[in-house]
């Protein structure tokens, strides 16, 4: 049994425990904190997105991540329409609030250096926001 059968992404509730986030959902949310906090990126885990009358009307949007210059990173692991729209609305939300958002898929994985580097990464020592 693989792991991505024992804790896969496309089905909630199942946290996985053990990386320096308190629970993950999904061993890709794993790899992208355990990068963050490895690199000394400070970041807070589900920060509230911000309030917009028509796209966040009352305040129940979540990204998965805010780093410490105020950007917030989401994980877009799932392909179904209800999370393809979700992710589209955070997007918008984005766009007409002005806050930087990265949305990193499955094949941004394997380079998160890419997406996360050296734009957020400190240039010497770090701490992780818990």
């Amino acid at each position: 049994m693989t792991a991505q059968t024992l804790w896969p992404c496309h089905l909630p509730g199942a946290p996985l425990h053990g990386s320096r986030r308190p629970s993950c959902r999904c061993l890709a949310e794993r790899t992208i904190d355990d990068w963050l906090s490895l690199h000394g990126v400070e970041h807070q885990i589900e920060p509230v997105c911000p309030a917009h009358p028509e796209l966040n009307a009352h305040g129940g949007l979540r990204a998965d991540w805010q780093l410490a210059d105020g950007t917030y990173v989401e994980y877009a692991g799932r392909t179904n329409d209800d999370y393809v729209a979700k992710i589209r609305t955070k997007q918008q939300l984005a766009l007409r609030t002005g806050i930087k958002l990265v949305v990193i898929t499955p094949p941004d994985l394997a380079d998160l250096s890419e997406l996360l580097g050296s734009a957020h990464v400190p240039s010497a020592g770090g701490t992780t926001s818990r």
